[in-house]
């Protein structure tokens, strides 16, 4: 038996890494309480999510990281918290992955144009001007493609009183939004690997 798991092991090399491309979602986790918050309210290992704009010369992130941002992929993954990988997402839709590729460069554009510099919205509101992570990557896709984004009415009940504490009182129970962990659930997109 242990022979033949060797040679399962020999014989399907294991994929080291992924080729990314632009619009792939990089779904991170991080080692920060609020972060665990939303880990453990979405029921997910994933407090974090990025976008891929570019590849060329070097693959780009864009974030909602303190405020909207690209970013080096080098200096996201070092946010990653240790022993964990990012899991990186792509559309099953064969239509939007060529889409995205085909008009990476206006990606790029388009980002700087109308969402560079937004303010990081803490308060998890859907509806100001300020964004936080996974609803920039929901606005920006549903903005650049014919595509509705995961969105839901948001929960707070699991660690109620530090979200009480967090959110000074006023918890947003049932205001829309949404989170990395409904990425990772979307049928929208499957799991190509991690880095």
């Amino acid at each position: 038996m242990v022979n033949l798991l060797l040679l399962v092991f020999i014989l399907i090399p294991a994929r080291a890494s992924v080729e990314l491309r632009p619009g792939d979602v990089l779904l991170q986790p991080l080692n920060c309480h609020t972060c665990t918050l939303i880990e453990q309210e979405e029921d997910t290992i994933y407090s974090h999510i990025g976008l891929v704009i570019s590849t060329f010369p070097d693959v780009m992130v864009a974030e909602a990281y303190g405020k909207v941002r690209a970013i080096a992929l080098k200096g996201f993954n070092l946010r990653t918290q240790k022993n964990q990988k990012v899991a990186v997402l792509r559309f099953r839709d064969q239509t939007f992955q060529y889409e995205l590729l085909e008009r990476s460069r206006e990606m790029q554009s388009f980002f700087k144009t109308h969402f560079e510099g937004k303010k990081y919205d803490a308060k998890f509101s859907w509806d100001n001007e300020n964004l936080y992570c996974s609803e920039f990557v929901a606005k920006f896709l549903e903005s650049f493609l014919p595509v509705r984004m995961p969105l839901k009415r948001m929960h707070f009940d699991k660690n109620r009183f530090q979200w009480f504490r967090y959110f000074k009182g006023e918890i947003p129970d049932g205001d829309w939004g949404n989170s990395p962990g409904d990425f990772e659930q979307s049928d929208l997109f499957e799991k190509v690997g991690e880095i």
